[in-house]
């Protein structure tokens, strides 16, 4: 992700500020840049139609950085497309292309949620750089909806708040939380100092627990 400053007045696009939900709806991606267009490599956009596959996935491309929180969607874009926009029927944009990969002949683009997009562009802007949030919880998929976690750093934020191991986080905010990936998201889009009210669910029972994060100290 990188922050452009132009000059002279621009419409910037619109941005969508809830997750995606998957097959929900048919989607178009947008190519542009070197060689999106016809085989001579202009700069004309290119487009493809698709469908959204999963939602809150993790995803690492070979040699490239982890993906939290993705949207997978079968998208046709062509090599070097990264940083294409994925758009809903109202051509709002629903996440920005990180990575693709190919399985029988079918194409599948990794993209962004636009809400993390947004949150890291905002960042970087604002600070020239991103730190992520961190509660010292270690998590794996759970069975259903949320997250379980199997383990809690001593002394961490999630230590100190009462966290326990087997506690299930279902939300952060008041936002759901269906994976590991879904939850490494809300992180990333908290830095340091921010506190977020976790809703856990612990021998039946559903908790709020206040959790005020740092700086990740890897």
């Amino acid at each position: 992700m990188a922050v452009v400053q132009l000059d002279g007045a621009l419409t910037s696009g619109s941005f969508v500020d809830q997750a995606v939900t998957a097959h929900q709806l048919t989607v178009a991606a947008c190519r542009c840049g070197p060689g999106a267009g016809t085989s001579g490599g202009n700069d004309t956009p290119k487009g493809a139609v698709g469908m959204v596959r999963t939602v809150g996935t993790a995803a690492t491309e070979d040699g490239g950085p982890a993906l939290v929180d993705a949207i997978e969607a079968e998208m046709p874009l062509g090599p070097s497309a990264s940083g294409s926009v994925l758009l809903d029927d109202d051509g709002k944009v629903l996440g920005v292309l990180a990575g693709q990969r190919t399985s029988g002949g079918d194409t599948f683009g990794y993209f962004v949620p636009a809400p993390l997009a947004v949150a890291v562009a905002e960042e970087l802007a604002r600070d020239h750089a991103v730190t992520k949030g961190w509660m010292g919880v270690v998590c794996e998929d759970a069975t259903g909806t949320g997250t379980t976690v199997t383990s809690v750093v001593p002394g961490s934020p999630a230590a100190r708040a009462g966290i326990l191991p087997g506690d299930v986080v279902e939300a952060v905010d008041a936002h759901p939380v269906s994976s590991v990936a879904d939850l490494q998201a809300r992180l990333y889009m908290s830095p340091p100092g921010t506190h977020l009210q976790l809703s856990v669910v612990r021998a039946g029972s559903v908790e709020v627990m206040p959790v005020t994060v740092v700086a990740n100290p890897s």
